[in-house]
């Protein structure tokens, strides 16, 4: 009985990401090969979705409940773990400041994201997204990841400030990366 019940979750995961890649592929066709390069895996060992590079991994409750407040932003996750692929923030050695580092990821992509205009991934960008985005481009000719965190670390933020940027941006996990970073240290 349990094994039917992971197996109807399995399915109906495979099912919205199937969806959310056909969804950005109709709009995003120069994407077609990062798209479709990440096996999908269930997974409880995280409360959300991410990635550790060669895999897609989503707690199902998260999936099916994202998808059930509206399909585009299972479309947005998606992208978002899929630039952070193709920047391969996941690869780079993480700074002394981890928090810093992985919002300065996820505010890079998040910029790119709310950059396009494809109906699939559209969504209204929030004041303080706004705000921020033209803080950082007084700064940076283009915002990306390593500029960002530069410019994060120069400012004191206070711990409410940053648990308010995580609510805005922070949409993925990124506990795989910590071990794929202590895999390159060791050589592995």
């Amino acid at each position: 009985m349990a094994y039917e019940i992971e197996q109807r979750f399995e399915h109906i995961g495979t099912e919205i990401l199937e969806a959310s890649r056909n969804a950005l592929y109709i709009n995003m066709r120069y994407l077609d090969v990062a798209l479709s390069g990440l096996a999908w895996e269930m997974t409880t060992d995280i409360s959300r979705i991410g990635t550790d590079g060669l895999r897609l991994l989503y707690e199902p409750h998260y999936l099916a409940d994202l998808y059930r407040k509206h399909p585009m932003l299972v479309n947005r996750v998606y992208l978002h773990i899929i630039f952070h692929c193709v920047f391969r923030h996941i690869l780079r050695p993480c700074p002394k400041d981890q928090k810093r580092w992985h919002l300065a990821c996820d505010v890079a992509v998040e910029s790119l994201i709310d950059g396009m205009h494809h109906r699939s991934i559209r969504m209204s960008v929030s004041p303080l997204r706004k705000s921020l985005y033209q803080e950082l481009r007084k700064e940076l000719k283009v915002l990306t990841a390593e500029g960002i965190y530069k410019s994060l670390t120069k400012r004191t933020l206070t711990w409410l400030e940053m648990e308010a940027a995580k609510k805005q941006f922070v949409v993925d996990d990124h506990v795989f990366w910590d071990s794929e970073q202590e895999d390159q240290k060791d050589g592995d």
